[in-house]
């Protein structure tokens, strides 16, 4: 199965660090026009089941 894979990260201004780095794979294509998108459902997919896993701890 043909898969892509799509690293985010996100940085400071200020201090120039890294707050928040992520990744993922996908099987549907991904476009400039899309990826803020797949991004956006893929770190709200991770809230969830992170969240999920803390109540259940």
């Amino acid at each position: 199965m043909p898969v892509t894979w799509v690293s985010l990260e996100i940085h400071n201004k200020g201090t120039g660090k890294t707050t928040f780095r992520t990744a993922l794979v996908t099987d549907l294509p991904v476009t400039r026009h899309n990826v803020e998108e797949i991004v956006a459902c893929g770190r709200a997919r991770w809230k969830c089941e992170n969240e999920g896993h803390h109540v259940l701890e």
